[in-house]
């Protein structure tokens, strides 16, 4: 399994735990980051660092357009 691989199973795992407690009411989220390494929206695997978008190639994530501006 690659690295690649191993960061989407731990945000799928992390993401599945998290919505099982969320729907128990349950707030534990530091403790559940903590076990799958995540931090500021990074998973590290030996050594590599994955954000969702490295982790899932295969999807885009949109962003923001930078040049939209904010709402009032």
């Amino acid at each position: 399994m690659t690295n690649q691989e191993q960061a989407a199973e731990l945000f799928r795992a992390r993401e599945r735990e998290i919505i099982e407690l969320d729907y128990r009411g349950v707030g534990v989220i530091d403790e559940i980051n903590a076990r799958y390494g995540f931090s500021h929206g990074w998973i590290v695997v030996n050594g590599e660092s994955f954000n969702k978008e490295k982790a899932f190639p295969m999807l885009l994530f949109p962003r923001f357009p930078a040049d939209q501006g904010t709402s009032d």
